[in-house]
């Protein structure tokens, strides 16, 4: 039974095994999309608490604000990327 600690075929004593192939649980492809998700909807509550800030104490929303809240629309509806784009560790 051969060893996953083995040199390849060839090679000199001493040196050390390549790379383990490329697995499936590999990808972090999860991990990236939840890092979006989770920014964009912290973002989301900011913005939220913002407007209410503007709206409810101080009674004044400014164009700044609604700069703001279309920018991160625009965000969340451009903000996925292809699958193609996220791509695996090497």
């Amino acid at each position: 039974m051969a060893t996953t600690d083995a040199p390849p075929p060839g090679a000199p004593p001493g040196v050390p095994p390549g790379p383990p192939p490329d697995l499936p649980h590999d990808s972090l492809q999860v991990n990236i999309i939840v890092c979006s998700v989770l920014t964009w909807a912290i973002s989301a509550l900011f913005v939220a608490l913002r407007f209410y800030t503007r709206a409810r104490i101080i009674k004044a929303i400014n164009w700044s604000d609604w700069s703001i809240l279309i920018s991160l629309v625009r965000r969340r509806r451009r903000g996925r990327a292809p699958p193609s784009a996220v791509g695996t560790v090497r």
